[in-house]
């Protein structure tokens, strides 16, 4: 640049600012040059932003600024120049219907309310075709002439990545359930008091839960873990299990190992702990008195807790090779004296009101066991 053109560019500021050559104001130009220094510099940082940045006005829904970014965005793909004063909105961004996106529709996605952020995801057109793009709205003054601020991101990758993750935490979980019902046919096709056992326990188990505000994936668990308790047993020799008389004491030690041995089976296709603690728990109690760990008070897990209780009341219930099934109001007796001590206090009076209203077991399996 020649020194006249650097003079004449100067001497161009000058009169633009009402500063001419001979102004007595002329002082103030290298404070105002500064200044034009500054919103420059402001304005490439906005410019090297990977989100868009658009500033829009409230009042007639036209664009006042936008960044280097936003030529990603509908009319502007590859835009060399950004000449934006005035423009609606929804004459540069572009929806998915192919219809302009403006501010109203903009609010409304968003759920914006004065003073807050709103964030929506709207699908876009951009340079690399139709994507889903985070949208955050802002309106930092309340004046007359308010701008609202819209910064938007693309995150289609990341929502595809959670579509696909979603999709094998699904397929994950219909195999466990597979994984479930089938264990537990195994065991029936071996047993089927243990079978029918597992499968009305659950039936109780999950009632409790649900009577105690236990939901989602926690029930699930409760269940999962209610259907396969005492797949332990199938390693326990046929005879002690229909033994039609008191079992040794060597063969309670035996009986005893038979969470031990679920809570292996169960480690060794990596079922989470949510689901292996309270089966390896279901016969602990509060007290101390139960087994295989003689675990007591908060050691044991809340789902462990109904599981104990379901199971006990369960077993009394139904008939086996040594006795006949117990009436309900001897359940409810053997609850009540276990209630606090050996029972939680909270479980036991959900089974019992659930008894008293008269619960009822089902032959088919419980609906929980298909989770989504």
């Amino acid at each position: 640049m020649e020194p006249g053109d650097a003079k004449n560019r100067e001497a161009l500021r000058l009169r633009l600012m009402g500063l001419g050559d001979s102004s007595l104001h002329k002082s103030y130009y290298p404070e105002l040059q500064k200044r034009l220094g500054e919103l420059e510099r402001f304005r490439t940082l906005l410019d090297r932003a990977n989100d868009a940045i658009f500033l829009v006005s409230l009042r007639d829904g036209c664009v006042r600024y936008a960044n280097a970014s936003a030529r990603r965005y509908g009319l502007l793909l590859g835009a060399k120049d950004l000449q934006l004063q005035c423009l609606p909105l929804q004459n540069l961004l572009l929806g998915g219907n192919g219809e302009g996106v403006d501010m109203d529709r903009i609010l409304a996605a968003s759920a914006f309310d004065s003073g807050e952020e709103g964030r929506c995801v709207l699908d876009l057109f951009t340079d690399e075709g139709l994507r889903r793009c985070e949208l955050s709205v802002s309106v930092p003054e309340t004046s007359e002439d308010a701008h609202a601020v819209l910064i938007l991101r693309d995150v289609e990758d990341r929502l595809a990545a959670e579509d696909r993750l979603r999709e094998t935490l699904h397929q994950v979980e219909e195999a466990r359930s597979r994984t479930v019902s089938l264990t537990a046919a195994i065991v029936e096709l071996k047993d089927s008091f243990t079978g029918q056992h597992q499968r009305r326990t659950a039936q109780l188990a999950s009632a409790i839960g649900r009577h105690l505000g236990v939901s989602g994936g926690e029930l699930y668990d409760l269940v999962t873990a209610a259907m396969m308790h005492d797949m332990g047993l199938m390693a326990i020799p046929t005879d002690i299990l229909f033994a039609p008389r008191p079992l040794s004491e060597v063969e309670w030690l035996l009986v005893h190992r038979h969470p031990l041995i679920g809570k292996t089976l169960m480690d060794r296709e990596n079922f989470p702990s949510s689901v292996s603690v309270p089966l390896v728990q279901h016969h602990e109690r509060l007290d101390g008195s139960g087994y295989p760990h003689g675990l007591s008070g908060c050691q044991i897990v809340s789902l462990a807790r109904i599981l104990a209780v379901a199971d006990v009341a369960e077993a009394m219930s139904s008939h086996r090779p040594y006795r006949p099934a117990h009436d309900r109001s001897a359940v409810l007796a053997e609850l009540a004296a276990g209630r606090g001590g050996q029972f939680d206090v909270a479980v036991v009076d959900a089974c019992a009101a659930l008894l008293e209203e008269g619960f009822a077991f089902a032959p088919h399996p419980v609906e929980e066991l298909s989770q989504g």
